[in-house]
């Protein structure tokens, strides 16, 4: 049976780190939690870490895109 995520990752903040290919992008992760290998607005999920302590609620995904991501973007599957 297929079942339709609701998923939405509100961009906070974006970096990339010089010599990786992947970019990372934190936010904030509402809906359902979201699986490497899944895609967002275009980009590919490659890794993703979950914030404790005072980055509570917050995640970090790293993602390959070709896109442009920003700051108070919102990403949803695809």
């Amino acid at each position: 049976m297929w079942v339709l995520r609701r998923t939405r990752f509100v961009v906070e903040r974006t970096d990339r780190i010089s010599g990786r290919a992947w970019l990372f992008v934190t936010g904030i992760l509402e809906g359902d939690p979201l699986h490497v290998g899944d895609e967002l607005t275009g980009a590919v999920i490659r890794a993703i870490e979950f914030h404790s302590g005072s980055g509570a609620g917050k995640t970090t995904i790293a993602v390959d895109t070709a896109a442009a991501i920003h700051a108070g973007d919102v990403l949803t599957l695809n």
